[in-house]
């Protein structure tokens, strides 16, 4: 794709043609994979540069001079691929660790101390503050060009945020390029809170139904187990075929599916402690 406009340079994850004649053995699947790492590099907060390598049967993601090949393996549900491809990706997303102070009220015995051993006025002891340290750190995750908004995680929080200000009006692609150009944590953090707006807290914490077959099961316990293993929930069975692992809800299609895919879970389990 040599000579395209930098804009275009993954235009082939579009180009239906171009897949059919690549010679990979289902090009049903090829195509599909694209369509979802089309849409999934479009909302990555960094660029990211896509190309197929027919050699390998792989995808190379690359980030600046940093690249990774992918293979292709259709035992792989579209999102567990993107899944493994975004586990790498993240370290290079914009993100800080900052340590700050913060005021916060006193705590209830604090205030009984002051009005007891320093002869307070309890009125006066309940409006007092004190300093605390606060360590924060937060990772932009995802970026909507179209909408000008992106979605930062702040120590395990989702926030949606729109780029610039009411008085400092600024596009994401405008805001994503400074934000990208600065080095120092407390800079990024500064920044991000002078030159954006936040809209809401985000919710992403809905159902996902998970209902694949053979492989394509055993390979989602492989890639997500850490996420099915999350101390943030308790996963436990809800009908004969039917397991709820946090926001996904796990349907076997037969016994030894299910059996296969529990003693997957159970035995990487016992072995992480």
């Amino acid at each position: 794709m040599q000579g395209e406009k930098k804009e275009y340079r993954n235009a082939w994850l579009t180009d239906s043609l171009y897949i059919k004649n690549s010679g990979f053995q289902d090009t049903y699947y090829l195509e599909s994979l694209c369509y979802h790492i089309n849409s999934f590099v479009k909302n990555t907060p960094i660029p990211v540069v896509v190309e197929l390598n027919q050699k390998k049967w792989g995808v190379w993601f690359s980030v600046g001079h940093i690249r990774r090949l992918f293979k292709i393996n259709i035992n792989y549900a579209y999102y567990d691929y993107i899944t493994l491809v975004k586990n790498w990706l993240v370290r290079y997303y914009p993100q800080y660790s900052v340590d700050y102070e913060i005021e916060v009220p006193l705590e209830d015995n604090e205030i009984l101390s002051k009005v007891k051993n320093e002869g307070l006025d309890l009125n006066d002891a309940i409006h007092l503050k004190k300093k605390k340290s606060v360590k924060e750190f937060a990772i932009i995750e995802k970026v909507m060009m179209k909408e000008d908004q992106f979605l930062i995680n702040k120590n395990g929080k989702r926030f949606l945020y729109m780029s610039g200000t009411i008085k400092n009006p600024q596009t994401i692609s405008v805001f994503k390029k400074q934000l990208l150009s600065i080095k120092d944590d407390v800079d990024k953090k500064k920044f991000i809170d002078e030159n954006s707006t936040l809209i809401r807290e985000f919710d992403e914490r809905k159902e996902v139904v998970i209902d694949y077959q053979g492989q394509q099961m055993l390979n989602f316990f492989r890639i997500n187990f850490k996420e099915l293993n999350s101390a943030d929930f308790e996963w436990k069975q809800t009908s004969p075929f039917v397991y709820k692992f946090g926001r996904f809800v796990v349907k076997f299609s037969s016994q030894n599916l299910m059996n296969d895919c529990l003693k997957y879970f159970n035995d990487r389990k016992t072995r992480n402690g």
